[in-house]
């Protein structure tokens, strides 16, 4: 592996989508990757994308080996749907799961349909616990999880502040609530209480910023991600 191009790839790639779309979603890292091998394939295919700050999702996946989430008939990714949800809800458009599926197979993490799908951290991992990076010595930032985060956050999260600064994306929805802080280092203001049950914000400038659980946190139920995209076209 070329650490070089790994170095590139932890400070430079944000995921997938055009940064001029009016909808952000925001998580923490990708999900994934429980190999240096798999790990590899995701570079290449992003440096054949060109190192771009924001790529192709189909192209990316398809790359990787993993097509099966642009097929006719593909299975529902956990993430991916309850953001797609949020959504369609947001635009009044059909909430049926062929319809999700619909915008996953075509529109998810294109650069002129959907939304921008975005990620604070860069390096995949299948949990929090998961860590597989350390064995590249060349790169001592990599040795642990902690080290990690504390040498690319501020770097990462001033690139995505000033990324909401020009292009002022209509909302911004990060989800993750136990991120708090590092979500309020990103945009420097507090955040409050939201109607919505378990969602807070915030504003910067024009740009709404919401705070929710993570898409496959234990307890909440279709409703109440459509509940979510309800709310934000109140702010639209």
């Amino acid at each position: 592996m070329n650490p070089d191009d790994i170095d590139n790839y932890a400070k430079n790639f944000y995921g997938y989508g055009n940064w001029e779309q009016p909808t952000w979603f925001v998580g923490m890292e990708e999900g994934g990757c429980a190999t240096l091998a798999e790990f590899q394939r995701r570079l290449d295919s992003w440096l054949s994308n060109g190192c771009k700050d924001l790529i192709n999702a189909r192209k990316h996946h398809e790359a990787m080996g993993l097509s099966k989430w642009f097929r006719k008939r593909a299975p529902l990714q956990k993430t991916w749907e309850k953001l797609i949800r949020i959504h369609l809800s947001l635009h009044e458009r059909p909430l049926d799961l062929e319809s999700i599926r619909h915008f996953q197979i075509n529109d998810f993490g294109q650069a002129d349909e959907g939304f921008a799908s975005l990620e604070l951290f860069s390096l995949p991992a299948v949990s929090a616990q998961s860590w597989i990076y350390s064995e590249i010595i060349e790169l001592p930032y990599l040795i642990n999880r902690a080290v990690y985060k504390y040498y690319l956050y501020p770097k990462r999260a001033e690139y995505l502040r000033r990324r909401i600064l020009k292009h002022k994306p209509k909302q911004v929805v990060i989800y993750g609530l136990s991120y708090r802080h590092e979500w309020e280092g990103i945009v420097r203001r507090k955040f409050k209480t939201s109607p919505v049950p378990d969602v807070i914000e915030t504003s910067v400038d024009s740009t709404l910023v919401l705070v929710i659980p993570h898409p496959v946190a234990r307890g909440y139920n279709q409703d109440y991600w459509t509940e979510v995209g309800n709310y934000l076209r109140t702010h639209k």
